[in-house]
């Protein structure tokens, strides 16, 4: 058994340099994952753990900050021989401010060995696109108003922005630039 977990609108691989491997490798009740430091507003932050105990369930994911994490997966593998297996699981949430997250935890059913660790995915690029639409006119020899449109960027840093359209009608001018710092 196993799990598969993907998210969209990720920018890079990583918010934050993971750590080095598995925190707290030790024989407890529960996971114990570092603090890591996000440097991007609205990182998810993902905490995986895995045990050495065929049948531990997980509960309880939480960090000082963003708080509460919503499980994703908790799975365990039997070995066959009703005493030994892998068990693992991992838990998000969206750290909306950045920053450190302090320790994570979860509670496992029964002490084994185990181990934990944090990572923050970056957010992708958000755009939006503002402006007032003024139709023009319907009088014949009577030029149409301009309409100005604003791109605005509420994710994070942008480049090669490129605006299209599919109406030959709306031209593209006086384009600023092509990158977009973040939430700008």
């Amino acid at each position: 058994e196993g799990a598969i977990i993907a998210f969209s609108g990720v920018n890079g691989p990583f918010d934050i340099i993971p750590g080095t491997g598995y925190t707290n490798i030790s024989n407890v009740s529960s996971y114990t994952a570092s603090t890591i430091s996000t440097v991007t507003q609205n990182s998810a932050v993902i905490m995986f753990g895995a045990s050495f105990y065929y049948s531990n369930s997980v509960s309880g994911w939480t960090t000082t900050n963003p708080g509460n994490l919503a499980e994703l997966y908790d799975v365990f593998f039997e070995n066959g021989t009703s005493v030994y297996g892998i068990g693992r699981g991992a838990a998000f949430a969206l750290k909306s401010a950045t920053g450190t997250t302090g320790n994570g935890s979860a509670t496992l059913t029964a002490s084994a060995p185990n181990g934990a660790i944090l990572i923050a995915l970056r957010p992708g690029p958000i755009l939006g696109v503002t402006g007032t639409i003024d139709h023009g006119t319907s009088c014949i020899g009577i030029p149409a108003s301009q309409i100005t449109y604003t791109i605005t960027n509420t994710g994070s840093a942008a480049s090669g922005v490129t605006v299209t359209s599919d109406n030959p009608q709306f031209v593209v001018s006086n384009l600023s630039s092509t990158t977009m710092a973040a939430n700008d």
